[in-house]
């Protein structure tokens, strides 16, 4: 997600700006509008505007998601004496799956508005 952050993510500001609009008086038509007018206003700037806080946000939850899988890893090394090549399948899915309820729990309100990062 990081590496492809440039590429991807610029469709967040023109999102977020449709979304946001008010019903009575639409500022965009559609998603070329809304970039083609963000763009004409702000530059490439505008474009990307609020990707440091989600840049932020996704650096600090795959740091979280890998460090959990790999202490479950490990411990499970560990606990069995064994390689890491020899870990069941499952349990490496399994582990996977835990790791990413680390970084967004369930029911959890971390960072649930998007527009919050294009402020």
């Amino acid at each position: 997600m990081i590496a492809r952050q440039p590429r991807f993510t610029p469709s967040s500001s023109p999102s977020v700006g449709l979304q946001t609009q008010p019903d009575k008086a639409r500022l965009y038509a559609g998603p070329w509008d809304a970039v083609k007018k963000i763009y004409a206003t702000n530059g490439i700037a505008g474009i990307y505007k609020g990707q440091v806080a989600t840049l932020l946000r996704e650096a600090s939850g795959y740091g979280a998601y890998f460090w959990t899988y790999e202490m479950l890893m490990e411990r499970e090394m560990t606990q069995k004496g064994i390689k890491r090549n020899e870990v069941n399948p499952a349990k490496t899915v399994l582990f996977g799956a835990a790791s990413g309820y680390a970084v967004r729990p369930p029911l959890s309100n971390s960072f649930p508005f998007p527009w919050f990062f294009d402020l």
